[in-house]
């Protein structure tokens, strides 16, 4: 979490249990952001809709803040690769009820530097938790165990 971030006290159980899978991962950090508020679960194009709004917004502003990510569409570690530079990738995947965000550092031949990525890994953190606070305040969690999370807010 950032200086300029707090976790709410209450505790949610059993919402944010996406991870990043794979063998293939040396580090990772994320968040959950609650894009389907207000969408009913039949909606299926407004789901859509909200989904595409979330990944273009992530894409853009860290594109903007770190110019060497450049935009991708694969399936790795359980998600959807959208954004990549050499060092990390950022992935995004459904969760129960919300989308997951994480930034993920691979280990592999086509990332040879992890340690380099880990280095990066809080900077780039910082900068995607910024993002969802602006875009998508009140509705961004942080996973706090493995059945536990706590809505992430901007500390006044």
């Amino acid at each position: 979490m950032s200086p300029g971030a707090s976790c709410a006290g209450a505790q949610f159980m059993g919402r944010e249990n996406w991870l990043p899978v794979g063998h293939q991962v040396a580090d990772y950090g994320g968040y959950y952001v609650n894009v389907f508020n207000g969408i009913d679960d039949e909606d299926w194009s407004t789901l859509d809709i909200a989904i595409e709004d979330l990944k273009q917004t992530v894409v853009q502003a860290m594109a903007d803040i770190f110019p060497g990510f450049s935009r991708a569409k694969k399936y790795r570690h359980g998600g959807v690769v959208i954004l990549e530079n050499d060092l990390a990738q950022v992935v995004i995947a459904e969760n129960d009820g919300s989308m997951a965000v994480y930034l993920v550092i691979p280990d592999t031949e086509e990332f040879p530097y992890p340690e380099l990525g880990r280095k990066h890994l809080k900077r780039y953190l910082a900068a995607l938790q910024t993002i969802l606070l602006k875009y998508y305040p009140g509705q961004v969690r942080v996973r706090r165990g493995p059945w536990t999370s706590g809505i992430l807010r901007v500390a006044m």
